[in-house]
């Protein structure tokens, strides 16, 4: 992203929060998928000693760390700007996806009860990972000069519950995990870059 788009973003924010939230929820579903039918991913995770029920949970660990990190893409953006225009958008953008992964959910026909869920575990995770960075944010500063420094913490937690808190595929999966983060959130600063011009 050049300076000239990151001024746009900060100041010139797009203007349809729940279409952008939609664009973005199936850009991380499908960028979850690939990571999940990754051959080597499914084979640092075990995948052929693990039954289809933790298959699904890891798959939805996957997806939830793609929405927390995007979401932390917006709250950082979000400090980064006084203009209360574009704060308002970034709030919206936040409240939006937290809601995104759920609502298509039932457009597709899951159980409402299943959406809900969704919409917690999102708000857990999040949360969850906030509080991490909070309580590492000096150590995680001093390793990294990185513009969101969420990607660390949403890589690491997300990491651990893929695993299980199994530091073997923990340390299997981690850079992996990393690289897909940090991906996904060049690709999710894209899709912004497309809606501002």
């Amino acid at each position: 992203m050049t300076i000239i788009d990151f001024l746009k973003l900060t100041f010139m924010p797009p203007k349809n929060p729940e279409q952008i939230a939609r664009a973005i929820t199936e850009k991380i579903a499908n960028y979850s998928f690939n990571l999940f039918k990754n051959d080597d991913f499914r084979r640092m995770n075990n995948f052929d000693k693990i039954d289809t029920i933790e298959q699904d949970r890891i798959f939805n660990e996957i997806l939830v760390s793609g929405i927390a990190i995007t979401i932390f893409i917006f709250e950082t953006l979000g400090n980064r700007t006084n203009n209360n225009r574009v704060n308002q958008f970034y709030a919206e953008m936040k409240i939006e996806l937290e809601s995104s992964y759920p609502n298509w959910l039932r457009e597709l026909g899951s159980k409402e009860s299943d959406a809900a869920l969704w919409k917690d575990l999102i708000k857990m995770r999040v949360d969850e990972y906030e509080n991490d960075y909070q309580e590492n944010r000096k150590e995680i500063q001093k390793r990294t000069k990185a513009a969101f420094a969420y990607v660390f913490v949403v890589a690491i937690g997300g990491g651990k519950h893929i695993a299980r808190s199994k530091k073997k595929i923990m340390d299997n999966i981690f850079k992996q995990f990393l690289r897909w983060n940090t991906s996904l959130t060049d690709e999710i600063l894209k899709i912004l870059e497309k809606t501002t011009h």
